[in-house]
């Protein structure tokens, strides 16, 4: 099996759904990502912590409420994380470099990262700068983190209120995934981190679409076991891909299906739909688009963006009708993929090929994004002059 981005051929295990752990090969170092089956994800937590005696914890604040009278670990060795897109900025980063300088970590210490994206963010920012690099290790806690971010080893914190400013590449030294802590997220967390596995089933081919269809209806509270070999699944996407362009010099670049638009439609909501959905909204919009330009085949259109349209809630639609196109294509000219007049668009040719696609920022694009939303019925589109 494999799969295309742009004119990069990329294979896929033979058998995925069975896949309980792999090895992401990386600079400086390879490393592992493991299903953890234990009952209690603190047992493992635990187990790592306990390698060292000085090794430092940190942790979700929200998360250390839930599952902290689980761990047993010295206070003064625990640093809990507000995870907030303002406490992932300087003053955040800050206070993580003060306690570490504090309590005279060494690099023979390892960072023991658990939480979601805002806390690993800040996590591998900061390993990777204090003394040169402190080894960490990544217990991710929401479906987001399990299934795309936790590997890829991308991380930025924010500067003056502008998202991921200051970014680096900070891979750890093992992912451990525990299904069990997704019994405390919220729903439209978990919505959201379908969102991103979607994105990445699509970008392996129709087989893991037909099977994220297949999965996804018994992926509820009572039934965890059923998001392992979905968040398997992206994984095995995503690592073929940075297996090859590990710093986003090219190929890797795909990854960012449905995110240009996605990102405008979170900015343009003030972030109250989530980022999973944005990206499926996203989705929708650029296979339209890409379907309108006579690069994607109608039925795969249609099949794909019905997938889509499946995952985003009442309240992420009602919250659609209240933007318009002319305030998307003013956002959409701040994106960092556009280039003089020209945008770089991810398209869908079929499932399993994206594309890389240049198109001119114009009236023509706003009366093409107008159209496309028109016809998705997404928007309360507003006319073009």
């Amino acid at each position: 099996m494999s799969f295309r981005i742009d004119t990069q051929d990329l294979p896929l295990p033979a058998t995925l759904s069975d896949v309980q752990e792999f090895t992401v090969s990386s600079t400086p170092r390879p490393y592992q990502v493991k299903l953890d089956e234990s009952p209690d994800p603190c047992i493992s937590i635990q187990a790592q912590l306990d390698t060292h005696a000085k090794n430092i914890l940190i942790i979700d604040q929200k998360v250390y409420a839930l599952y902290g009278k689980n761990i047993d670990w010295p206070d003064n060795r625990i640093f809990q994380i507000p995870a907030t897109e303002v406490f992932k900025g300087m003053e955040g980063v800050l206070a993580l470099y003060d306690f570490l300088h504090q309590h005279q970590i060494t690099k023979g210490e390892t960072f023991v990262v658990v939480g979601g994206g805002i806390t690993q963010d800040m996590s591998a920012f900061v390993a990777a700068t204090y003394k040169r690099g402190i080894n960490w290790v990544y217990f991710p806690t929401t479906l987001l983190a399990m299934s795309d971010s936790c590997i890829g080893g991308k991380a930025g914190v924010n500067y003056r209120g502008s998202k991921n400013q200051l970014a680096l590449f900070s891979a750890p030294q093992a992912v451990m995934i525990n299904t069990e802590f997704l019994r405390t997220l919220a729903a439209k967390d978990i919505q959201s981190g379908l969102g991103e596995i979607l994105k990445l089933c699509i970008t392996g081919g129709k087989h893991l679409v037909d099977f994220f269809q297949q999965s996804v209806q018994f992926c509820t509270a009572k039934h965890f076991d059923c998001f392992k070999p979905l968040i398997m699944n992206a994984l095995a996407v995503k690592r073929a891909v940075i297996e090859v362009d590990e710093f986003e010099q090219n190929i890797r670049k795909g990854l960012n299906y449905g995110h240009t638009i996605g990102h405008v439609i979170e900015a343009m909501t003030d972030y109250a739909i989530p980022h999973g959905i944005a990206v499926v909204i996203g989705m929708m919009i650029v296979n339209q688009l890409s379907f309108d330009q006579g690069l994607l085949a109608r039925e795969d259109c249609l099949t794909i963006n019905g997938v889509c349209f499946s995952l985003i809630d009442e309240e992420s639609r009602q919250l659609l009708k209240t933007l318009d196109i002319q305030d998307m294509m003013v956002r959409l000219q701040q994106d960092k993929k556009v280039s003089g007049d020209k945008v770089t668009m991810i398209m869908l040719l079929a499932p399993g090929h994206l594309g890389f696609v240049k198109l001119t920022m114009n009236a023509d694009l706003q009366r093409s994004l107008w159209s496309a939303c028109e016809q998705l019925g997404l928007m309360d589109t507003v006319a073009i002059s």
